[in-house]
């Protein structure tokens, strides 16, 4: 699948690598031993832009949940599928991942957007 990286942005207390990829959904590596520092890739096989920063909402709060101790999966799931994560926290920390995120979209928004635009002008030849 072909990526492309669209820029390197603030999440919390660190930073993150953002990219476009084919398909749809989302995903991100907590940290790479090739780049040592998290990247997130986002399916732009969409036609509706807030599709699209839906998938980047849910894969930028996810990363910071995780980071922030805020994800369990239940101990006897033996096949630690991601869909039985559980998030549990406190108004307080949950707070704390919304100005994240905050930032994080203020941050990336405007290259996020235009890699969008410009997918959709390649893809729809």
């Amino acid at each position: 699948m072909k990526t492309k990286y669209i820029g390197i942005y603030e999440i919390g207390w660190e930073k993150a690598e953002l990219y476009s990829r084919e398909g749809t959904g989302g995903e991100y590596w907590a940290i790479r031993k090739d780049t040592k520092c998290p990247q997130i890739f986002i399916g732009f096989d969409y036609n509706n832009y807030t599709e699209l920063l839906s998938v980047l909402l849910h894969e930028s709060t996810e990363f910071l949940l995780m980071r922030n101790n805020n994800r369990y999966i239940p101990s006897e799931d033996l096949s630690k599928d991601s869909s039985a994560f559980v998030f549990h926290m406190t108004h307080t920390e949950f707070s704390h991942v919304m100005a994240s995120v905050a930032d994080f979209l203020t941050g990336c928004q405007r290259d996020f957007y235009k890699a969008w635009k410009a997918y959709q002008k390649i893809n729809k030849k």
